[in-house]
């Protein structure tokens, strides 16, 4: 929801904001920071218990992973990101380099590092930015891990099509075969583990696809090429047999969509036009928020649609410009929800004016 802090608002300075962030009691967050001094930062807040690692195993429950107790961080232990050298402060949802893998250990699972890295990319790739070259950078749907996995292993994939993909996921085939062979990689990575509990791990891992590079990394430097080259060739032939369908789509699901008439209501399909968990666009056939399979789960939990997208314009314009796929914006009947999704995978923006006033 829209949780407003009165203090982080009166804020005027780095130490004023550091204040306000020690005051809420909240449910884990990283919040990003900025003033007209041009310091920048990220501070991660919220409600930790002190944890310690007890496995070193690949696969353990929550309560294997780490022990914990009833006693809480305190605010000053949580990590701070401050005017980094490169310039840059990105949180998408990963561990971050610098920031999170120093300190108190506050989590056993993490999101990939996939948009982050893209998102940086992207940054030092123009010299001066603005609201459109943000836009820019909202929308892209390349997959920057498929790019630097078919770099690394083309060689021992044996002239298989994905050599000459470069993660451009708008290739709805070459997205659905990789994704293909990402799941026969894990499978055949830990032929101990019954298939069906593999893809289960694999679908609620989402670090999967970067631990599985570097497993292969790892025998590659420990059994050597033909090892590397026969798991990929053999995963890439099974991935070939899945029959994907050449028109795919995502279905957006309202919490009113239950039943027969609430489906019809509430609940549409796009056409699916590319991006995935890990890209900056993220549009998956399954939005379950803690899974990374492309499978549509009908029968588990809820689905939700594509997250807004939103800049803000602290310039001379003062304003704040995106879209939001709520609310305000639709009613959740089917012919509206569609218009606004569409916008969504269009880049179509809404625009608003920054005002000191209050206003509803």
């Amino acid at each position: 929801g829209d949780i407003v802090l009165r203090h982080l608002n009166l804020a005027k300075n780095w130490q004023d904001f550091l204040g306000a962030m020690a005051i809420p009691s909240v449910l884990p967050a990283v919040i990003p920071y900025a003033d007209r001094e041009n310091n920048i930062a990220i501070k991660v807040i919220g409600m930790f218990p002190k944890h310690k690692l007890t496995t070193e195993e690949p696969f353990a429950t929550l309560d294997q992973a780490v022990g914990r107790n009833h006693e809480l961080l305190d605010a000053d232990s949580l990590p701070t990101q401050h005017n980094p050298s490169n310039g840059v402060v990105i949180y998408a949802n990963h561990q971050v380099p610098g920031l999170l893998d120093r300190g108190p250990l506050l989590a056993d699972r993490w999101h990939p590092p996939t948009r982050a890295m893209r998102i940086e990319q992207l940054i030092q790739q123009v010299k001066k930015h603005d609201p459109g070259t943000f836009d820019v950078i909202q929308d892209d749907k390349h997959d920057l891990f498929a790019e630097q996995f078919i770099k690394t292993f083309a060689p021992y994939m044996g002239g298989h099509s994905l050599v000459t993909w470069n993660g451009d996921t708008r290739d709805t085939q070459s997205t659905f075969k990789f994704e293909g062979l990402m799941r026969e990689l894990a499978v055949n990575l830990f032929p101990e583990l019954p298939r069906s509990q593999m893809l289960e791990y694999m679908d609620q891992w989402p670090m999967h696809r970067w631990s599985m590079m570097a497993l292969l990394r790892k025998h590659l430097q420990n059994e050597g090429e033909a090892f590397a080259r026969g798991v990929i060739e053999q995963s890439l032939k099974a991935s070939d047999a899945i029959k994907w369908k050449r028109r795919q789509n995502i279905e957006f699901r309202h919490s009113l969509g239950y039943g027969p008439i609430g489906r019809w209501l509430f609940n549409l399909r796009i056409p699916y036009e590319g991006g995935s968990r890990e890209t900056i666009h993220v549009e998956r056939m399954n939005s379950d928020f803690l899974s990374s399979g492309q499978e549509v789960k009908r029968h588990k939990g809820m689905s939700f649609g594509p997250a807004l997208k939103m800049i803000f314009d602290l310039g001379p314009s003062q304003s704040m410009h995106g879209l939001v796929t709520n609310g305000k914006h639709y009613l959740p009947i089917y012919r509206s929800a569609r218009k606004v999704v569409k916008e969504w995978q269009r880049g179509e923006r809404f625009q608003w004016q920054i005002s000191d006033a209050a206003s509803d």
